[in-house]
C-alpha cells in the first residue's frame, strides 16, 4: 500500500495574499450589491408606506367633503339665529401661521355654511379648509341618528333593532324638521328658563321635542359632551408643521384634520392624514347663473368671495357643485440617486373641463397655484406627486 505524503511547507505568503485579495474583492462586490439592495428595499418600503397613508388619509378627506352639510339646519324659528341661547363657534386660535380659526365662524348670527376655505391664508401659502356637518367628528356617537313622530296622540321615539345604532341616553342631540315641500331643514328649538335651546340630551328628547300630528323630526347625535356650542360639528384641514417625520423634506408638513371642541371652541383631536405635504389647494366648481342657479357648473374658483355673489349658507347649498382638493407631497424619503425634473409644479390646473375662473376680473387664471420646489433643500432628490380629489358634495341642496 502506497502512503500519501503531504508537503509540510504549507502555502507561501504570496499565495495567501492572492487568496485574501480575491476574498476582499468578492466581499466588496457582495457588500455593494447588498447595500444597493437594502437601499432600494428601504426606498420601496417608504413609498409603500406613503401609498397606504394616501389611501387612508385622503379617503377621510373625501368622505368629509362628500358629507359636508350633513345634518346641518338651514333655518331656525323666525330665522333669528342670535335668539339661540349659547350658539357660538370657534374661539380665537392661530393655526398654520397667521390664520385665525374664528375667521370661519357663522355663530352667533348666521346659519352654518357647509364648506368654506381660506385661499393661501397659511404662512406657507397653502389653503385652509373648514367642513361643517354632524358626522365630521371622529366619534362613533356623532354618526348616529333617529327620529320622533306623532301618532296622533303623542310623540314616539324610534329605536333601531341593532342596539349599537341607538343613541346613548346622555348624548347631546339636535332636532331638525325637514320641510319636504320647500326642501328646508328647520332647527327645532324649545324654551327652558326663558331662553330658546337648540339641543338636549337624548333621554330628554321626547319631552323637549314634540312634533305635531303627521310631522317627523330627525334627531342627529352631535356628541357625548356635557353641552354644545353649535348645532353641528366642525373639522378644519390644514398643513401642520409640528411633529413632522424626519424623512420628510424641509419645509413640508403633515396634512392634518382637527375637530372643534364644544368645550372651549379650540381645535382638538388632531389626526395626521398624510406626511411630507408641501401644499394644499382647494378649488370650487360653482353655478353662478342668476337670478337662480340652474344646477350646472359655470366656472371654478380658488376663493368663493371672488365670484360677485354673496356665498352665505344658502348660496353654498345652491351653487357649490364640486370641490377639488390638490395636495402636493413626496413619496418615500430622499434618494440621492434620484433626480426630479422641473422645480415648478402645478398644484391645480389652468382650466378644468374647459372652464376657467369665476370672478369678473379673471383673477383665477390659475385654479390653484404653481408651487416652486427650489425653496426646499435637496428638492430634486424627492419623488413629488400631486394627489387630486374631485368630489360632488352629497348633502347640499338637491341631494
Amino acid at each position: 500500500m502506497k502512503i500519501l505524503k503531504f508537503d509540510k511547507a504549507g502555502f507561501s505568503l504570496v499565495e495567501l495574499l492572492v487568496v485574501m485579495g480575491l476574498l476582499v474583492i468578492v466581499l466588496a462586490i457582495s457588500s455593494g450589491n447588498f447595500t444597493t439592495l437594502l437601499k432600494a428595499l428601504k426606498g420601496e418600503s417608504k413609498t409603500a408606506e406613503t401609498e397606504v397613508e394616501k389611501i387612508v388619509g385622503l379617503e377621510i378627506l373625501r368622505q368629509d367633503i362628500e358629507n359636508s352639510g350633513y345634518g346641518l339646519p338651514w333655518f331656525v324659528d323666525t330665522n333669528d339665529w342670535s335668539a339661540l341661547n349659547g350658539y357660538s363657534e370657534a374661539s380665537s386660535q392661530t393655526v398654520c401661521g397667521t390664520n385665525n380659526i374664528n375667521t370661519y365662524n357663522d355663530a352667533p348670527n348666521n346659519a352654518p355654511r357647509a364648506i368654506i376655505s381660506g385661499d393661501n391664508v397659511c404662512s406657507d401659502g397653502s389653503d385652509y379648509l373648514v367642513i361643517k356637518s354632524s358626522v365630521v367628528r371622529n366619534l362613533a356617537e356623532a354618526q348616529k341618528w333617529t327620529y320622533i313622530w306623532n301618532d296622533g296622540t303623542s310623540g314616539k321615539l324610534n329605536t333601531w333593532a341593532t342596539t349599537v345604532e341607538n343613541i346613548n341616553n346622555n348624548s347631546q342631540v339636535i332636532a331638525v324638521n325637514p320641510k319636504e315641500n320647500v326642501r328646508d331643514r328647520v332647527l327645532v328649538t324649545y324654551t327652558s328658563g326663558g331662553s330658546k335651546r337648540f339641543y338636549t340630551t337624548y333621554a330628554n328628547s321626547t319631552s323637549n321635542y314634540q312634533p305635531r300630528p303627521s310631522e317627523v323630526y330627525i334627531l342627529f347625535a352631535i356628541g357625548d359632551d356635557s353641552s354644545l356650542r353649535m348645532p353641528f360639528n366642525r373639522a378644519d384641514y390644514f398643513i401642520n408643521k409640528n411633529n413632522v417625520p424626519s424623512r420628510c423634506a424641509s419645509g413640508t408638513g403633515v396634512l392634518t384634520k382637527a375637530t372643534l371642541s364644544h368645550g372651549d371652541g379650540k381645535l382638538s383631536d388632531y389626526s395626521p392624514l398624510l406626511d411630507c405635504v408641501a401644499d394644499m389647494q382647494i378649488v370650487f366648481g360653482v353655478d353662478i347663473t342668476t337670478p337662480s342657479a340652474d344646477g350646472q357648473i359655470d366656472c371654478y374658483t380658488n376663493d368663493l368671495s371672488k365670484i360677485g355673489i354673496t356665498m352665505d349658507a344658502e348660496n353654498i347649498r345652491n351653487r357649490v357643485k364640486e370641490v377639488r382638493a390638490y395636495i402636493l407631497a413626496h413619496e418615500g424619503q430622499m434618494d440621492r440617486d434620484y433626480r426630479f425634473g422641473n422645480s415648478k409644479i402645478m398644484v391645480g390646473a389652468s382650466n378644468i373641463n374647459g372652464l376657467i375662473g369665476c370672478d369678473a376680473s379673471n383673477v383665477d387664471k390659475v385654479l390653484g397655484r404653481e408651487y416652486d420646489l427650489s425653496g426646499i433643500t435637496n428638492w430634486q432628490n424627492y419623488r413629488w406627486k400631486v394627489y387630486t380629489l374631485a368630489i360632488s358634495p352629497d348633502n347640499l341642496r338637491g341631494r
